[in-house]
């Protein structure tokens, strides 16, 4: 019994292990064909393409449809019409494509500016008036211009020189003068001594084109004014030039300038002084300046005159504050001592000094007693050759007390050259001013 059971319990093993054993005759391997892969593939790849194609149909239909009903409300811009560049008549479009000329144009591309319903600008209608009063008032500039140059003339100074080649010719410059004075014998003008000095050919123009001769009378090397006088007077185009006190002429008043400005004769200006009370101390005087904002060049001569066609200024391109370009002229008041000896013959006395007047207050801050305060001493003048150095103060010359720059000149306008003056001078020592007297003999620039 124990063995039938074993047996039966070994059968039962048997068909329990066989249950899980696999067996090949049950087992089946199934092997995919290549062929089939790609088809699914190209089916997916299919699929995408037809799904682009209907996107991008409908997007060109929409776009289509955004265009047209868009460009009912959308105006086309105006074309623009065709620059030439060579000078040359403007053609239309057709003729330029039929034409083979060699003509270069531009076509400028047209500008897109959106349209909004505005309403048309409104003109401002001119000023009548304005314009009427406008026109009188340079009208009556140039009436004032006018005047001042029937006072004036042009002075043509010829030079003959020889060259390398030892040949002649003439050296011809021109400048203006202006009629000051009205002699029995001639005309006395003023002009450049830098044009005449050393010159004996010398032409006046009259305004109505006739000509003269004149001779130098005399002239000044610090403010390079001269006076010429003529050989007669029987012009009756040129008049005599009213001057003014240009003390009178104050910041901001209207000025006009007449002369050679720009570098021919004839030429205007109109402007304001931008400056009345600028003085230059120069060799032995000082003078006021007045500045403008009248254009000019570095070589402009004439005058300055007011609305009443008076003379205030002579021209000077000397000193011109830094700009050469601005018109600036002595003071005719300032000068007016200096052209009146200028046409009496007589040279101012050369002395050879550069001063500044002691004032209150340089006297109270700086214990310097009143008088010329000598800020230069030229070398191998008759100032310098006696012994007065930079620094003294001259307090007095023959005898006359000395305080101004406009007492000293006047002193100096009264003698010649080759006149000895008693100098008063002031030299301070270590504690004090001591007062030294001179002997001086005035000289030739």
């Amino acid at each position: 019994m124990g063995f039938i059971i074993n047996g039966y319990i070994l059968n039962i093993r048997k068909v329990l292990d066989m249950e899980d054993k696999e067996y090949d005759l049950y087992t089946e391997h199934i092997v995919k064909e290549p062929w089939k892969k790609v088809k699914r593939y190209l089916k997916k790849a299919m699929v995408i393409l037809i799904m682009a194609v209907l996107f991008g149909l409908v997007a060109g239909l929409v776009m289509l449809l955004v265009y047209k009903t868009g460009n009912k409300y959308i105006e086309e811009p105006p074309t623009q019409p065709t620059i030439t560049l060579s000078g040359e008549e403007e053609t239309t479009t057709e003729e330029q494509t039929t034409d083979n000329s060699e003509t270069e144009s531009v076509t400028v591309p047209p500008v897109e500016v959106p349209t909004k319903p505005t309403e048309p600008p409104t003109e401002e209608e001119p000023d009548d008036e304005f314009l009427m009063d406008y026109s009188k008032y340079y009208e009556s500039l140039k009436k004032v211009a006018g005047k001042v140059n029937s006072s004036m003339v042009t002075v043509t100074a010829s030079k003959e020189n020889v060259d390398w080649f030892n040949s002649t010719y003439q050296n011809i410059s021109e400048e203006y003068g202006l009629v000051v004075a009205k002699g029995e014998n001639g005309y006395y003008i003023l002009t450049d001594y830098s044009l005449v000095n050393n010159i004996n050919n010398i032409i006046i123009t009259y305004p109505d084109g006739g000509k003269d001769t004149a001779v130098l009378m005399a002239g000044d090397v610090t403010t390079n004014l001269a006076v010429l006088k003529t050989g007669a007077v029987s012009n009756t185009s040129v008049n005599i030039a009213s001057l003014s006190d240009s003390g009178m002429v104050r910041q901001g008043d209207v000025l006009i300038a007449v002369g050679k400005l720009y570098g021919f004769a004839g030429s205007m200006g109109y402007g304001m002084a931008t400056g009345v009370s600028n003085y230059i101390n120069d060799t032995d005087s000082s003078y006021r300046l007045i500045n403008t904002d009248i254009t000019g060049t570095e070589s402009s001569s004439g005058v300055l005159a007011n609305i009443n066609g008076k003379v205030v200024g002579i021209v000077t391109t000397s000193y011109n504050s830094g700009n050469t370009s601005l018109v600036t002229a002595y003071a005719v008041t300032d000068i007016i001592d200096l052209v009146e000896r200028l046409c009496n013959g007589r040279k101012t006395g050369y002395f050879g000094i550069r001063g500044q007047e002691v004032t209150d207050e340089i006297k109270q801050s700086n214990g310097i007693p009143a008088g010329i305060y000598v800020s230069v001493v030229e070398t191998n003048s008759p100032a310098y050759s006696v012994g007065i150095q930079t620094g003294d103060v001259i307090c007095g010359i023959n005898s006359k007390p000395v305080t101004t720059m406009k007492e000293f000149m006047d002193i100096l306008g009264k003698y010649d050259a080759g006149d000895s003056l008693n100098v008063k001078i002031k030299r301070k020592g270590r504690d004090m001013y001591k007062e030294i007297e001179f002997n001086l003999m005035l000289g030739v620039e």
